[in-house]
């Protein structure tokens, strides 16, 4: 079994890392990180990798030296199942009353778990830890700690959100998506002006399904909502019944619909039907002539949340039915005209951008690959107006999300670092791969004298 999905028992810090290579000077900052960290609780295990309970990790680079440190998050569900030594909340896909008539008699209902353990995002001021549960978990980017609930300026009511909300730095204004799942179920977007804390809902839509979501996507002018037929049959059932990712339905015979809104005035400017596929994550969009240029991580079908069940993901070797993936683009009329789709790469994940280039017509692509049915076992960069594309690979390595920091005084996109946090699981040891991300060529390694459990995502803060 890959120790990076065993369980991480006590946090620890490192001052001084060994360091192999050079680091570029102006490289200052921080690498914050996210990832399920813990999958047992007393005799009690989860099921589901998107179950365990949230590490953050700090990788700090200062003058060409790295140190590092941890903390678990220390959410109600973290410091509530600890303390009890049994499940409380509901999660991804664990059930902790095992029956209705449990929930009916323990109070379960309605307690969404605050187990933020997706990504990191700086959100005004505030550093806040998400998922795809309505609460932001604040917390220290120095000494990691936890901090509560990040106060919103608001009463909107929310049921889920995603966990990867855009900021467009030309109108300094953040957007994410919600659902809210009711009687009367409905989506909408809303958007954070500046450092303000208050969140304007824009956008609105009934939905009869909810489908799943987990990012989005925005241009200069527009805002994207993409419905998957991976969608909710009955939302109250979502409200009270099994845990969360099994209220939801696969029909490949319903269609994949993206809805186009103007992103000041939130009208609906136009709706697209394509096949039906899943996905995870929206890579970039832009406008170019008349079309929408919307680029996805796409499977065939949701089969993938399967795959990541801890029963699939530890098991004696490193073969998962992990499905195959295209990063696929769909170019969308603004108004009338035919959809036209174009594979553009396989088997990738996690996909990052050079963010100042988002909302632009981009050029590079970076992100973790799987080989057959392997697990993620190379990086990727893809140039995608050559189509020629980049990796690094190492044997019994296996790579994090790799997250591009630009060059103080970039002359062009791919002008930076890409960092990945990677584990060798021969050594047994985890480490900080620091890639010139021009000729992904390996420029540091910054090693941890322990393993590290596997993340999702994060973000490089100054």
């Amino acid at each position: 079994m890959l120790v990076g999905f065993q369980s991480l028992e006590k946090c620890f810090s490192v001052d001084s890392l060994s360091v192999r290579g050079t680091i570029p000077q102006w490289l200052n900052g921080n690498l914050l990180r996210n990832g399920p960290a813990k999958f047992e609780v007393g005799s009690n295990r989860y099921r589901h990798w998107f179950d365990g309970l949230a590490l953050l990790h700090k990788f700090s680079i200062k003058n060409g030296k790295v140190s590092y440190q941890n903390c678990f998050l220390n959410s109600g569900e973290c410091k509530e199942n600890t303390e009890k030594g049994q499940f409380s909340y509901r999660s991804f896909a664990t059930d902790p009353c095992g029956g209705i008539f449990k929930r009916i008699f323990s109070g379960w209902f309605n307690r969404f778990s605050d187990n933020a353990n997706v990504n990191i995002s700086k959100i005004g001021r505030h550093f806040v830890a998400l998922t795809e549960t309505p609460m932001s978990v604040e917390f220290d980017a120095g000494t990691l700690q936890t901090k509560g609930y990040l106060k919103y300026d608001d009463n909107l009511k929310i049921s889920t959100v995603t966990a990867h909300p855009h900021h467009d730095a030309k109108t300094n204004t953040s957007y994410n998506l919600v659902s809210k799942y009711g009687l009367r179920n409905k989506c909408y977007f809303y958007k954070l002006e500046g450092n303000g804390l208050k969140r304007r809902p824009f956008a609105e839509s009934s939905v009869s399904n909810p489908s799943y979501q987990h990012s989005f996507a925005i241009t200069e002018n527009y805002i994207i909502r993409t419905d998957i037929p991976f969608y909710v049959k009955n939302s109250l059932k979502l409200l009270f019944g099994r845990p969360f990712i099994e209220n939801f339905h696969w029909d490949h015979e319903k269609s994949t619909v993206f809805s186009v809104f103007n992103k000041i005035t939130g009208e609906l400017i136009a709706k697209h039907s394509v096949p039906a596929f899943f996905t995870f994550h929206h890579v970039n969009a832009f406008e170019k002539d008349t079309d929408i240029i919307i680029d996805v991580v796409t499977y065939e079908d949701a089969s993938i949340i399967q795959s990541l069940y801890l029963e699939n993901l530890r098991g004696t070797d490193l073969h998962i039915p992990f499905p195959e993936t295209q990063l696929t683009r769909f170019k969308l009329p603004r108004n009338k005209g035919a959809i036209k789709t174009e594979r553009l790469y396989q088997n990738l994940e996690l996909p990052r951008i050079n963010y100042q280039y988002n909302t632009m017509d981009y050029r590079y692509l970076y992100g973790i690959g799987v080989h057959s049915k392997t697990i993620f076992d190379h990086l990727i960069k893809v140039d995608l107006k050559t189509r020629v594309h980049r990796t690094w690979k190492q044997a019994d390595c296996f790579p994090g999300e790799p997250v591009f920091v630009p060059n103080p005084h970039a002359s062009s996109e791919d002008d930076g670092v890409i960092l990945s946090v990677v584990l060798n699981e021969q050594s047994q040891q985890s480490f900080l791969l620091i890639l010139d991300a021009s000729s992904f060529k390996e420029l540091a390694v910054a090693t941890l004298a322990k393993p590290l459990p596997f993340g999702l995502h994060g973000i490089f803060a100054t």
